[in-house]
């Protein structure tokens, strides 16, 4: 593919990300990240130039945000008004053609995507998430290889912990978190942090 993409971030998140774009046939023509330490080194052979500030002097670009931290993602794009935001899809993810998804987001090696599903811009699905039919997940949204059920509502924000399984037709407020291998079984106050199966609020 002759698309020049530029990558925001260099950590160990932007590391999954260079492999899926290898996956699709994409190399990024450069990385910036606000550490210094970084600046003129290499991450699987893709240079990485500078920071945000020299990131903004290229203008309008393609791009895409390799960093995991949701909130750190919707400040980066909140701060980079024209960018061509590129949606990244493994080819050995499972999507159905109704499926639904924002620009800016990611959807990784295994991930099932079941009929009339929504996803949001900038989010992440990591390997073996599994979106249930008819839900929708917000901007934002992280999926650590989360089971979704079906007609389930993932709003703003959330982080879902690597193995989680979300009951189906249940809402989880914004921002919120849950922790590896949670049960979600009932609907989640925004700004919640969620351990355990069945998974209990220990905060909102």
């Amino acid at each position: 593919m002759g698309q020049s993409v530029f990558i925001i971030g260099a950590g160990g998140h932007a590391k999954v990300i260079l492999a899926t774009l290898e996956a699709v046939g994409i190399v990024p023509v450069a990385i910036y990240d606000d550490d210094a330490s970084k600046w003129g080194s290499h991450l699987f052979n893709i240079p990485i130039k500078g920071g945000l500030d020299d990131f903004a002097e290229l203008g309008t670009v393609s791009a895409f945000i390799a960093i995991g931290k949701n909130v750190t993602r919707k400040k980066i794009v909140a701060r980079f008004t024209s960018i061509d935001w590129i949606t990244i899809i493994h080819p050995r993810a499972s999507i159905h053609a109704s499926v639904r998804i924002g620009r800016g987001s990611i959807i990784q090696e295994a991930c099932i995507l079941e009929p009339d599903v929504r996803i949001g811009e900038h989010c992440i699905l990591n390997s073996n998430s599994m979106i249930g039919h008819e839900s929708v997940l917000e901007d934002y949204v992280h999926s650590s290889g989360a089971k979704i059920g079906g007609n389930t509502h993932v709003c703003e924000g959330v982080l879902l912990g690597g193995n989680s399984t979300i009951h189906p037709g249940i809402t989880i407020g914004a921002w919120s978190t849950s922790a590896i291998a949670s049960a979600i079984m009932r609907d989640v106050p925004p700004e919640s942090i969620l351990i355990g199966n069945p998974a209990r609020v220990l905060k909102s």
